[in-house]
């Protein structure tokens, strides 16, 4: 019932109805008039081997696969027919690709959100239908070739095995944390219960990239497969074709149960897992990372706090309520001993810090793109941060060019030797005429 509540909101139903046979029966009519009369798919190829059914994706025009709301509806439709298939036994996701699985969410639809209800409303979305892929009774196999970030990762969380290629295109993480954000899309809770949790919040609260080869010693992939050498084809399709094939073997396997997969974390990670369950040593591991967060981030970043207080959260009364705490509608006290705000994903989205990251990431690609844009608007001031000896030569430069120049430096005393440097070499070129 939530599931079909949340998917009639995110198919744009007018009215949601009350009664669950209400909802059952309007998302129902959507899907079949979506097998009806199902729009031209641009971004998803879907089709089937034999008994598997395989949904690969390519964004036209872009070197990346981005995750936007055409991207997820159309990957909703394809998972969606494939699930109520029953000649369809299993599933492989997979990018068309070489370099791409999924490089994470268009920022453009985060940045777009001006309300809570909104935000929020944007990660119930997506966890609805990673919630699909997670629990459903078909398995379903992630074939991973090249950056698989944010929204991606999290997509192959939510599958039973991941396959990726063993190269240098391929790497795995959850950036989310460097834009002010956490992992939307039940990334909070999912890792942390597939791999240990000392590395799992290293990746949530770094943000940072590891290999193929990392991803599979510590447990996020179940199986590397090598890059293929030169042949008829380009090494990329030849690739692609290969892991597909690979893909849909391992997935017969663990259709005939020929491949089992047993997941074990080594010592020390399996020692602290244990130690997890108990409440004692759990509450003291998230205080000694909450002490961490905030030496590091001196209370300027919210984003790492919130990501240790909703995996806690999702430690002490389960997934269901981590994944709640992850896209939290209103904020809400958490009456414990750490006495914070458990925020999630919607508070956390409108916030200014994560408004001006964004911005500053959106800037900065637009620069790698075209580091000379034409520019907009002549400026007139600048200023300087900082009064030293690189500092002052930019402010004389800058003074001798007609510009209005601010000097910054917590430093008074070199802020007043900088002005008197840039006063004495702008008296003797005025003194030479």
């Amino acid at each position: 019932l939530v599931f079909d509540r949340r998917m009639a909101t995110f198919f744009g139903l007018t009215t949601v109805a009350r009664s669950t046979l209400s909802v059952k029966f309007q998302v129902m009519r959507l899907c079949n008039r979506c097998s009806t009369n199902i729009p031209t798919l641009t971004r998803m190829n879907s089709y089937r081997d034999e008994e598997i059914g395989i949904i690969k994706f390519h964004t036209p025009g872009s070197k990346e696969n981005i995750m936007d709301s055409n991207f997820m509806m159309e990957f909703y439709y394809c998972l969606n027919k494939f699930t109520q298939d029953d000649s369809v036994k299993g599933i492989v996701i997979m990018s068309g690709k070489s370099g791409s699985f999924i490089a994470g969410a268009d920022t453009k639809i985060i940045a777009s959100c001006h309300s809570v209800a909104e935000a929020t409303a944007l990660s119930l979305k997506c966890q609805a239908i990673m919630n699909r892929i997670h629990s459903n009774y078909k398995p379903v196999v992630a074939a991973i070739n090249g950056t698989c970030l944010g929204g991606g990762l999290e997509l192959a969380l939510a599958c039973d095995y991941r396959i990726a290629v063993n190269s240098k295109k391929t790497i795995f993480g959850l950036p989310e944390v460097r834009l002010g954000l956490l992992p939307g899309a039940g990334g909070t809770q999912r890792l942390p219960r597939l791999i240990s949790i000392i590395d799992s919040m290293d990746l949530m609260l770094t943000g940072k990239t590891i290999s193929a080869s990392k991803a599979k010693s510590i447990g996020l992939v179940d199986m590397l497969v090598e890059p293929s050498g030169p042949g008829l084809h380009t090494d990329e399709d030849y690739m692609i074709k290969e892991l597909e094939h690979g893909a849909v073997q391992v997935l017969r396997n663990l259709l005939s149960t020929e491949l089992v997969v047993l997941r074990k974390l080594k010592f020390p990670h399996n020692l602290v897992h244990t130690l997890l369950d108990i409440e004692l040593f759990r509450n003291l591991y998230f205080v000694y990372m909450r002490n961490k967060v905030e030496k590091l981030t001196r209370g300027h970043y919210p984003a790492p706090n919130h990501i240790v207080n909703v995996v806690r959260k999702g430690y002490k009364f389960g997934i269901g309520d981590g994944l709640k705490a992850e896209a939290k509608l209103m904020q809400m006290v958490v009456n414990d001993r750490f006495g914070n705000f458990a925020q999630a994903f919607g508070l956390m989205a409108t916030s200014p810090e994560c408004k001006s990251l964004i911005h500053l990431f959106t800037l900065s690609t637009e620069c790698k793109k075209n580091p000379f844009p034409p520019v907009k608007k002549e400026p007139k001031s600048l200023a300087v941060i900082g009064a030293g000896l690189m500092g002052c030569g930019i402010a004389q430069v800058s003074i001798y060019n007609g510009f209005v120049t601010c000097l910054n430096d917590v430093d008074k005393e070199a802020l007043l030797r900088g002005e008197r440097s840039i006063a004495q070499h702008l008296d003797k070129k005025t003194g030479k005429g």
